[in-house]
């Protein structure tokens, strides 16, 4: 789009910026200036509208000349138009016309304006208004014509005129006098009716092409046909010409997106359909009206109006006010701004101010109410006016501080750290669900589990209730590539138990219990001791996570079906079962094509997490050496390591620090049913260095007590 200097000079009580100046003051604040071009004593300013799109109110001189006076801080003159035409009552001798409007679709012309203006001259505009509008780009047609574009390149209001003649007469009675006699103001009538147009309708442009019309786009008609395409082009039906004596002014604004969906459906982007898409001003037709009116009876002096002002109004005036705190303008510009200056800007946008002590009530205008809603859309405007330049760029004075860590999530990574690069382990990621036929060969009951009413395939129906299931798949599909691995998975289960999470705020349903849980694997071919590696593994494990707990032997009914009926042990801490370890029932390993020993276990994540939260009380180094001592004993094969350790630290008290195995054998030499162990003794107390005859009067009873109470016989 093109603007005139001097036509912007000519709102302004201050002399302009040079144009280089104005448009280095422009692009800065308001808009994209892309060239300036020197026409005569005049110069051109091209402007980018991509910049100006949300901004319909700069899509003309008087709109753009506003913004300039409100940054160089000059005053808007008077530009009223000496005729207001607001009644009903006028004095005219052409007072012979009558004009009826029916707005047939209110949502799409909220607002539609019109007069007839009689005695018009047609004839080439004056020389002024030629040059500027070729200077902004637009060709002169005649003095009616050029009076509407002028007004829509100085207001941003497009406008049309008709040729009242060519208007269908809905009086049928009606004749044109031959003689010089005054026709009976009652005889001749038109009426304009805005209305869609009629699937396949047909309107010849202005231009002389033919579009094909469909029901969705808007036209304005006479009784008859289409006169014109709303808010986009006229037609040639009732085109101004030399011979038009009789003109209907229309002035109308129409809903954005209709104007802007129905030129695109007839390719057909024209500079009304440009202003109109973008939202224009309701209140701006009755502007342009009038302006449009002073200026035919400037140019042409003999032309009077000649009906009543038709004003179809459908729209509703909303005031629309915000609350703008001054320390909120400082703290968002990150300046402080004088009250005086930010509320003097806002005025000379054109905003109505009322100060207060510590704000302001700020009331936005109707040419602005499509693009400022909020506090912060007042604060850009203070910004742009008070200049972008002015503002010194700084870094805010924030203290950085890190995000708390989560202590979930970090003994999870350290739990993951620990099994990876300590014990070789990787880590494994398993879909949520398992499947009936999957549970049947581990021989489990199913009907507790909590279905799926969308399952994402037939081997994943419901929820899992163990890690445990989908790891033996793992096994059994890793067995195939690898001769041994280590694999765990760190994840949720699902029970029908409720726990304290509702659906949502409004009812009273609880979501299913969620338990996060880890699981592990250890296989290896012809490895005959993987319950043991596992094992191992789990016990360093939680020393490495400072947490003290137990093997014990597990109860016969609570081991699950897939669990080794001789080969499994609960993992206790604080006398309170948090997991399991076990090596998998070869009945279950069969079904599954799993033809290696497998070691399993499984722990809750949140007991390990509480244990884990207990404060590690400071143990000082003992001062006195221990005493390290070695047994071997042979003994029934089904005599638990938990029996031979509680026996040894009970018999020795607190002189027994550990009791460590570090050898089982089972095989040539040895007797049938039994087993040989060996395993370190260490002594130690906290206040003398211990004698060898001290230590030897305990072993010797712990010895004693093994024979005795276990059957056990010592090696030598």
């Amino acid at each position: 789009m093109k603007f005139s200097y001097n036509w912007l000079q000519s709102f302004l009580d201050r002399k302009l910026p040079k144009p280089e100046k104005l448009a280095e003051i422009l692009t800065m604040a308001v808009v994209e200036v892309e060239g300036v071009e020197k026409k005569g004593d005049d110069f051109s300013f091209e402007i980018d509208n991509k910049s100006i799109t949300n901004r319909p109110d700069l899509w003309g001189h008087a709109g753009l000349a506003r913004e300039i006076a409100a940054i160089i801080k000059s005053k808007i003159k008077n530009q009223k138009s000496k005729i207001q035409i607001k009644s009903k009552k006028f004095n005219s001798k052409f007072k012979i016309q009558k004009l009826e409007v029916d707005v047939q679709e209110k949502k799409l012309c909220p607002r539609y304006m019109g007069i007839v203006i009689d005695n018009v001259k047609v004839s080439p505009s004056p020389k002024w208004m030629r040059e500027k509008l070729e200077i902004c780009g637009l060709q002169t047609i005649n003095n009616i014509v050029d009076v509407t574009n002028y007004v829509m390149l100085e207001l941003g209001q497009p406008m049309h005129a008709f040729d009242f003649e060519k208007i269908a007469n809905i009086n049928p009675k009606f004749q044109i006098p031959m003689t010089n006699q005054i026709p009976n103001p009652k005889s001749q009538i038109k009426k304009i009716v805005v209305r869609k147009a009629k699937q396949g309708e047909k309107i010849i442009s202005l231009s002389g092409d033919e579009y094909n019309l469909n029901k969705n786009v808007l036209v304005i008609a006479d009784s008859e046909n289409p006169i014109a395409i709303a808010g986009i082009k006229g037609g040639k039906k009732a085109e101004i010409d030399s011979k038009t004596k009789t003109i209907i002014l229309e002035a109308a604004n129409f809903e954005p997106i209709n104007i802007r969906k129905s030129a695109k459906t007839l390719d057909l982007r024209t500079e009304a359909a440009i202003r109109f898409e973008k939202n224009l001003d309701p209140n701006l037709a009755e502007t342009a009206l009038n302006r449009a009116i002073t200026l035919i009876k400037e140019i042409i002096p003999g032309a009077e109006t000649a009906s009543h002002f038709i004003d179809k109004k459908s729209f509703k005036e909303k005031t629309q006010k915000i609350k703008l705190p001054f320390e909120y303008i400082n703290k968002k510009i990150g300046l402080e701004i004088k009250k005086v200056e930010a509320a003097g800007i806002l005025k000379r946008l054109g905003f109505e101010i009322k100060n207060f002590k510590d704000h302001l009530i700020v009331e936005i205008p109707s040419w602005r109410k499509g693009d400022i809603s909020i506090k912060d859309d007042l604060i850009e405007e203070i910004a742009r006016v008070y200049g972008y330049d002015n503002i010194l760029s700084e870094m805010p004075k924030v203290e950085l501080k890190p995000s708390p860590l989560n202590p979930e999530r970090k003994l999870e990574r350290k739990i993951k750290n620990i099994l990876i690069n300590n014990f070789g382990f990787s880590e494994v990621y398993n879909y949520s669900f398992v499947g009936k036929r999957q549970l049947e060969k581990l021989k489990a009951d199913y009907e507790d589990y909590i279905g799926l009413a969308n399952p994402i395939s037939s081997d994943q129906t419901i929820m899992r209730q163990s890690l445990i299931p989908n790891l033996i798949l793992d096994t059994k599909n890793n067995l195939r590539y690898f001769e041994n691995f280590r694999i765990f998975e760190i994840g949720r289960i699902f029970t029908k138990e409720k726990s304290d999470n509702k659906i949502n705020k409004k009812e009273d349903k609880f979501l299913p219990k969620q338990e996060k849980f880890i699981a592990g694997v250890f296989a290896e071919k012809n490895n005959c001791e993987p319950f043991y590696k596992i094992k191992h593994c789990l016990g360093d494990l939680f020393k490495q996570l400072n947490i003290d707990i137990d093997f014990q032997i597990a109860e016969e009914k609570k081991i699950s079906s897939w669990m080794h009926p001789s080969r499994s042990v609960d993992v206790v801490s604080k006398k309170k079962k948090i997991g399991i370890v076990s090596e998998l029932n070869p009945i279950i390993a069969e079904s599954f094509g799993i033809k290696e020993r497998v070691g399993i276990f499984e722990v809750s994540f949140y007991e390990i997490f509480k244990l884990s939260g207990e404060e590690n009380r400071y143990q000082p180094i003992l001062k006195f050496p221990s005493v390290v001592f070695d047994l071997s004993i042979i003994i029934d094969r089904k005599i638990l390591w938990q029996d031979i350790q509680d026996l040894a630290r009970k018999i020795g008290g607190h002189l027994v620090r550990k009791v460590e195995p570090f050898d089982v054998y089972e095989g040539k030499n040895i007797p049938a049913g039994k087993k040989s162990l060996a395993f370190h003794i260490t002594y130690q107390a906290d206040d003398r260095t211990l004698k060898d005859e001290e230590v030897k009067k305990i072993e010797e009873k712990i010895i004693k007590g093994l024979e005795e109470k276990l059957g056990a016989e010592i090696r030598k």
